[in-house]
């Protein structure tokens, strides 16, 4: 197994991360009804991109990952994985940091997944369950494990 390593995204990343944005999510956007320009995926990216971070995994930038250290939990903003890593189990090691970091601080994990995003599953895999919706997304929570 491939030890996973996140690392603060700086502005020298900015190109990778978009790319990575657009090819991961322009299908599933407009299989909801929600195109967006490539403006707009610049402005999905720069927002908050503070609290963005690259992938790494065996010496090599698989996605990327933004996410925020909220009251009750930490909330996944973005979270991406290369279409090339994708289906090898990557995506759930990554979450898995992610739950040992909220662990560690007495916190659960949040995110936002498009309704028509494959993704759904392995967060239901992994045992988020569903809280909210809207026209376009479904929210998501995991509770702190006690």
């Amino acid at each position: 197994m491939s030890e996973i390593k996140l690392v603060k995204a700086t502005k020298d990343n900015l190109p990778e991360v978009l790319a990575l944005r657009i090819a991961t999510m322009s299908q599933h956007l407009e299989e909801v009804g929600w195109s967006m320009s490539e403006e707009e995926h610049t402005k999905r990216v720069m927002k908050n991109f503070d609290c963005g971070h690259m992938i790494w995994s065996d010496d090599i930038v698989i996605g990327f990952i933004k996410y925020k250290e909220h009251l009750k939990s930490f909330d996944i903003i973005q979270f991406q994985i290369s279409p090339e890593h994708q289906g090898k189990g990557l995506g759930k090691q990554v979450l898995n940091v992610m739950e040992a970091q909220a662990q560690n601080a007495g916190k659960g994990l949040s995110l936002k997944v498009l309704k028509a995003n494959p993704a759904k599953r392995l967060y239901e895999r992994f045992g988020f369950q569903i809280v909210d919706e809207d026209e376009f997304e479904y929210f998501m929570e995991k509770p702190l494990k006690t």
